[in-house]
């Protein structure tokens, strides 16, 4: 291991549950990894007699998960029991997701081979007009999000719902915190999943941050959320993934952390 290897920073932002191992993977490829949740993961509780009626009824014609989060909290209000569900044709955005679904207990998993987003999911065979036109789809998410997906089923014939499973807050830190981060510790690569957690990273370098930290190499998650990344004003080299998983994202931090040391 070199010196600059050992020394070379990774700020994982990813809520803790996830960031936690995705940092253990990083420390083993000799990096330094700081985990810097940007978003907290809360379950909605409220919703939990809707998924369970979901489970029993389930008034659909398929099921679509949105993220592990979605999976991770839709089996925990089901009490690890998703056999009706599994009777169900069933989609995932991106493999991370169906794995979870299989360790859950589905069999088959319908999901994008490759890429971890909406456009992925939506170019599918089983999602095309001539499958979908007067089928009934639930989506299982977190509170809000995009529309594209539901939009586009929606003009495709189907009748789209959602069932809400967690929602998201963003993380506060104080003054002394970021100063910590983005100029003591300043990280040399940032790992960032969604564009949720993009944008408030960079409310938070123009507003109380280091605003040259812009030019911090990213990995990121399809090319949507570079896209994003473009019109916030990030300039650094940038990779994505190819999976949403600790394997793909550590797989992509190795190869950025190579290609910036080669500089």
């Amino acid at each position: 291991m070199t010196e600059r290897q050992s020394e070379f920073k990774v700020l994982v932002t990813r809520p803790r549950h996830q960031g936690e191992s995705l940092c253990a993977e990083i420390e083993r490829i000799g990096a330094r990894a700081i985990n810097f949740p940007l978003i907290e993961i809360v379950p909605l509780t409220e919703n939990r007699e809707t998924v369970r009626h979901l489970s029993e009824n389930p008034d659909c014609d398929l099921l679509i998960f949105i993220s592990q989060n979605a999976v991770a909290h839709a089996v925990e209000m089901l009490g690890g029991d998703i056999s009706r569900i599994a009777e169900l044709p069933i989609y995932a955005v991106g493999q991370a997701t169906a794995r979870m679904l299989h360790q859950a207990g589905i069999k088959q998993v319908h999901a994008p081979v490759t890429g971890s987003d909406s456009e992925s999911l939506l170019e599918l065979p089983g999602l095309q007009a001539n499958q979908i036109n007067a089928k009934k789809i639930m989506i299982i998410r977190g509170y809000g999000g995009r529309e594209h997906l539901a939009d586009t089923l929606r003009e495709r014939g189907a009748e789209v719902n959602y069932v809400e499973v967690y929602h998201r807050k963003p993380a506060v830190y104080d003054q002394a915190m970021l100063e910590k981060i983005f100029g003591v510790d300043r990280p040399d690569l940032i790992v960032i999943t969604s564009g949720e957690s993009l944008q408030i990273l960079f409310d938070m370098l123009i507003s109380g941050g280091k605003h040259d930290m812009l030019a911090t190499p990213l990995v990121l998650l399809g090319k949507r959320m570079s896209e994003l990344a473009d019109s916030l004003g990030f300039s650094g080299k940038r990779l994505i993934a190819d999976e949403a998983n600790d394997t793909g994202l550590t797989a992509a931090v190795k190869k950025l952390m190579e290609l910036i040391r080669n500089e």
